[in-house]
């Protein structure tokens, strides 16, 4: 008869695993639809810009939900992307736009500028859903104006939008 004893060679040792993390409590939210933001422009008409500089603003709106006051009282944006090199301020076209000598520019509904990559003017925030409504225009370069070298074709820019709550 063979007895053969095993011994269970599990070591324990304490407080091996730590878990850390931290816990906040967002003002609002931003709705699933609203992450992604796609504005189009209609046709712009280089002619257009000759004469007028820049094309009128576009609407463009940016949606929180289920914002708490008493979390936080007032968010300020900040849009960063690629600036223009002949606009600063403005956002440059992708590089794989066939248009050039023109740039992308925001303003607030009263026309009052809001340059990329520089944080906007704080806003109050009101219990529930808030819009912050923008306008986005297209803007013609000046040497593109001066040397009459606007080049039409499709064109694209991206840009990123930061909250910042206070």
């Amino acid at each position: 008869m063979l007895l053969l004893l095993t011994r269970s060679a599990s070591l324990q040792a304490k407080d091996n695993i730590h878990f850390h993390g931290a816990l906040t409590a967002q003002p609002c939210s931003i709705p699933a639809d609203g992450v992604n933001v796609t504005l189009v422009f209609s046709d712009v008409i280089n002619r257009d810009l000759y004469k007028n500089l820049r094309t009128p603003g576009k609407a463009l709106a940016l949606h929180l939900q289920n914002c708490d006051s008493s979390v936080a009282r007032q968010v300020s944006v900040t849009l960063s992307g690629n600036e223009d090199s002949q606009l600063p301020g403005l956002l440059a076209l992708s590089a794989s736009s066939q248009a050039h000598g023109i740039a992308i520019g925001l303003e607030k509904p009263d026309g009052q500028n809001i340059p990329f990559n520089q944080p906007g003017a704080s806003r109050l925030l009101t219990d529930g859903d808030n819009t912050l409504t923008l306008q986005a225009y297209i803007q013609a370069e000046p040497p593109a104006v001066a040397q009459k070298n606007i080049i039409p074709g499709t064109f694209s820019a991206v840009a990123t939008v930061n909250f910042s709550y206070q």
